[in-house]
């Protein structure tokens, strides 16, 4: 059972989020790099836009 003396409090402090608390981590897949096709590499541009949307709202003061 845990006490709430403070002689028995755990001299450990929570790791800070930079701290580098020495746990190892290794990855349980090895995944290997695949080149996608999309179909779109040899394709060429013919127009190529940037356009932004706006709205008039006529605001009645009745």
């Amino acid at each position: 059972m845990a006490s709430n003396d403070p002689e028995h409090r755990e001299d450990e402090t929570p790791a800070a989020e930079d701290e580098d608390t020495g746990a190892q981590v290794a990855p349980i897949v090895k995944l290997e790099e695949v080149a996608v096709t999309t179909g779109e590499e040899d394709e060429d541009a013919i127009l190529d836009l940037w356009t932004r949307l706006t709205r008039m709202v006529a605001r009645s003061t009745d």
